[in-house]
């Protein structure tokens, strides 16, 4: 037949170019039309043909200094280093587009890892996308991150890549797409990290893997490294150096969603914490938990960094200021209702953390001795915090036992006292001393100073301070 009768064309047509300019690209590549700006380097290509219509495609190509624009409203993305094949197949029905080995280097950017991407794509009658198989590997996400801007996308795709920058290795991912009720995800990552944005939490350092399908999934989150930025619920960012978390979710009968922890572990300088139970996200109301923790160990002079931001100003600047140092053992959480409800004052729920307190050093108000040595049980129960200390000592005074108390740690009040009420033992002199250290020595003309006493005494003490410290008045 003639050449000219596409109808009866079959077979393969292969083309090579060296050294190859934009503008030969631009001819020989027909599917890059005017993308590419600008550039040069080798191109070679596989086309397959049935009845004269193309069925498949693939190339290779190592280029230098490529400008390419993907869309006319889009920027233009400038690579000074380009390489990897692409390619593109018509099945029966379904179409597959692929790029292997991709590698690029753009301006301040380092050369990325070569990356994989194959998308299955196949059509409804309609035209409607029917069901969608994409498989990737190998993938930065900050190098595609930086490209995102010229890569045709709705508006809001882009808005949120801005807002969270996403960042860290994509080891292995599938995702099986059937429709909204009948999905599965897969990924490996490692080092994946977002900025935090809204209510959405920041984080980096993260490892693990995560399985998922329309009905639930599971997930198994690693680091040695992990940074949390959370400013809706903490005042700073935390950092971990061990977490293993295995984590689990399903939908509820009802609507909405469980997600779970088993044996959770998370741990730092200042503490070990095991996490177990579930949280309920309703489709409707609010959340609701069903928490249990142990902390084996805990730094006293950390507890502040980890109080949520709803204890109020005054209470959290106590805490930092106040414990000096000790160690919290063997503490426990519990925390159980509708979060909505927290911290559970009218019912409803509850909230209970306890710990054993072992040699503590607490400075309970500027100017007044530091109490040390102390042993005892600290609380956290409702609204309130309280301490009962078997013994401690200031200045060589016996204590014990004392209880300490903040009735409200959540709620400002400039008025909020800390209540100490006790027994204190030892020498007549021990505690003139007190009193010399004391702002009660300004305040009474220096009068203990020109005491002395001998023998022992016994105090039952009784002090209220104001937390915030500009009320604290002699």
């Amino acid at each position: 037949g003639s050449v000219r009768d596409l109808e009866g064309w079959h077979g393969q047509l292969y083309a090579r170019l060296d050294g190859a300019s934009a503008s030969a690209f631009r001819t020989w590549a027909p599917w890059a039309h005017d993308a590419v700006r600008e550039g040069e380097g080798s191109l070679r290509f596989w086309l397959d043909v049935q009845a004269g219509r193309p069925v498949a495609i693939q190339g290779d190509m190592v280029a230098r200094g490529v400008h390419m624009a993907l869309a006319d409203d889009r920027p233009v993305m400038r690579f000074d280093r380009l390489s990897g094949r692409a390619g593109w197949r018509q099945g029966r029905d379904a179409q597959v587009l692929f790029v292997e080995g991709l590698r690029f280097a753009g301006e301040g950017m380092a050369l990325s890892e070569p990356a994989n991407v194959k998308a299955r794509l196949t059509p409804a009658e309609d035209g409607r996308l029917r069901a969608a198989l994409i498989e990737a590997s190998g993938l930065r996400l900050e190098a595609f991150t930086a490209l995102a801007s010229g890569i045709p996308m709705p508006r809001l795709v882009h808005d949120w890549l801005d807002r969270l920058k996403p960042r860290g290795f994509i080891d292995t991912a599938q995702i099986d797409w059937q429709g909204p009720e009948r999905f599965s995800l897969k990924v490996w990552f490692s080092g994946l990290g977002l900025d935090g944005h809204g209510v959405l939490p920041g984080f980096s350092g993260l490892d693990g893997h995560i399985l998922a399908n329309q009905d639930g999934g599971e997930a198994v989150l690693e680091s040695t490294d992990l940074r949390y930025d959370h400013p809706h619920v903490f005042r700073q960012p935390l950092a971990f150096t061990r977490l293993d978390a295995p984590l689990v979710w399903e939908r509820l009968p009802q609507g909405g969603y469980r997600f779970g922890a088993r044996r959770a572990r998370i741990g730092n300088a200042d503490l070990d914490l095991m996490l177990d139970g579930h949280i309920d996200l309703p489709a409707k109301g609010a959340p609701v938990a069903h928490l249990v923790a142990h902390l084996p160990r805990g730094a006293g002079n950390a507890v502040w960094r980890y109080l949520p931001r709803n204890v109020h100003d005054d209470a959290h600047a106590w805490l930092k200021r106040g414990i000096v140092a000790g160690e919290g053992r063997d503490a426990r959480m519990v925390l159980k209702g509708p979060l909505d409800r927290f911290p559970f004052v009218d019912g409803g729920g509850e909230f209970h953390v306890g710990l054993d307190v072992h040699n503590a050093t607490i400075d309970y108000a500027p100017g007044w001795p530091r109490l040390s040595g102390v042993e005892g049980r600290l609380e956290f129960k409702g609204l309130g915090m309280r301490i009962d200390a078997r013994r401690g000592q200031v200045l060589g005074i016996e204590l014990g036992p004392v209880q300490g108390e903040i009735a409200d740690i959540h709620h400002h009040d400039s008025t909020t006292p800390l209540n100490f009420v006790g027994v204190a033992r030892g020498r007549t002199e021990a505690f003139l001393e007190f009193i010399r250290q004391s702002p009660v020595d300004v305040h009474t003309g220096h009068f203990a100073r020109r005491l002395r006493a001998h023998g022992e005494g016994e105090l039952q003490l009784r002090l209220s301070l104001p937390l915030h410290l500009s009320l604290i008045h002699i």
